[in-house]
């Protein structure tokens, strides 16, 4: 019942040790070398698929929500595949589930030296504070972005609080990057490495106090306290089944340890829709359902086919660009859907949105990583 995932490499050959600093995928590598340290295809498919899909569903199915329009695209995959799959939001949810996983995954095993880590963290927080920043200035544009809620311009003080995510936790102040609790959880789970390294056990000690307190987040929701963190952390249990499916794949924890954690944090999930409203009806355990096996069977059957697929140039592109592509879609690529919108089709208008938001997020990411070997 101790049998890895995957067979874990020898000591001497393995990248990552169960106490070793846990790299970043693309940590100043290129793709080959990037998915050798990170462990196989697994981080790279899952980050950039998770890209792919959040740019369909926000420049695409939001979009179209929001305006009352129907692309006959949207409505075809919709009917063919959202609907039967039982898969909401145009497939959006997906793809922040693949992340949530994929960051999990990279994030298990001890941290690095405290200025690594640093810059790391650093590094993770630059696309929010790009994003929020540039959010704000566009409120104050005839333009139009995604905020919560549509429409709505920010202050200083709503700038401020922005960047500290407050909106994220509280309804008393307009987000202006709805997304951004995506990058703050993969945040936790770095910080998280941290208590890893201190506690140095093989038993999931830092996996079960993430679901605890996600647990004890929702039981206040239940009570009527912490609405909109408990709506927030409802998805931090992907992030421990990434950080358990990890520790089991380098022979760590038990397969047997890894299912528990899984079913846990699955039913955290589903408990969640029953005490956060805002989370009700969107099946997002369902979700949970398709993204975690799709992960798992990444890691596990990792062949030469998804090996050559994650190594290809535009999959570590994505991969390696992710956060920064996910918080800029709703920022850069809504004005460029804007500016288009009666002059070309919505299906051809999303093809330059999707093209200003990646230029952007490559804009960022080069800034944030100035100082860093090539990616």
């Amino acid at each position: 019942m101790s049998r890895a995932l995957h067979p874990p490499a020898p000591p001497s050959q393995s990248p990552v040790g169960r106490h070793a600093a846990a790299p970043t995928y693309g940590d100043g590598l290129d793709a080959a070398d990037a998915m050798e340290a990170i462990g196989g295809p697994a981080v790279p498919l899952a980050r950039a698929a998770g890209t792919i899909l959040i740019l369909y569903g926000t420049l695409l199915g939001l979009w179209s929500q929001q305006h009352n329009e129907s692309p006959a695209l949207l409505t075809a995959i919709r009917h063919w595949f959202n609907r039967p799959l039982g898969i909401g939001e145009d497939f959006t949810m997906l793809g922040v589930l693949l992340l949530l996983l994929a960051a999990g995954y990279e994030s298990a095993g001890a941290a690095p030296a405290a200025r690594a880590l640093a810059i790391r963290l650093a590094r993770l927080y630059a696309p929010i504070l790009a994003a929020t920043t540039l959010a704000a200035l566009l409120t104050h544009v005839p333009t139009v972005i995604w905020t919560n809620p549509m429409g709505a311009t920010a202050g200083l003080a709503d700038y401020a609080r922005n960047l500290g995510l407050v909106g994220q936790v509280t309804a008393s102040v307009p987000v202006l990057v709805p997304l951004a609790w995506v990058v703050a959880l993969e945040i936790v789970a770095r910080l998280g490495s941290v208590l890893d390294s201190v506690v140095r056990g093989d038993l999931p000690v830092v996996e079960t106090i993430g679901l605890a307190a996600v647990a004890g987040v929702l039981f206040a929701a239940a009570h009527g306290h912490l609405g909109q963190l408990a709506v927030v952390l409802s998805s931090y249990p992907l992030v421990v089944i990434g950080q358990a499916i990890r520790r089991t794949r380098d022979g760590t924890l038990p397969i047997w340890a890894t299912a528990l954690l899984g079913v846990a944090g699955w039913a955290l999930l589903g408990w969640a829709e029953h005490v956060c409203p805002a989370l009700a009806g969107w099946w997002y355990p369902l979700t949970a359902a398709y993204a975690i096996p799709l992960f798992a069977l990444a890691v596990v059957t990792g062949g030469e086919v998804a090996e050559r697929i994650a190594a290809a140039p535009i999959t570590h592109w994505l991969a390696t660009r992710a956060q920064w592509i996910v918080l800029l879609a709703g920022v850069a690529g809504f004005p460029m859907l804007a500016l288009l919108q009666g002059r070309t089709s919505q299906v051809t208008a999303v093809l330059p949105a999707v093209a200003v938001t990646c230029l952007v997020a490559e804009a960022g990411h080069r800034l944030a990583n100035w100082r860093a070997a090539p990616r």
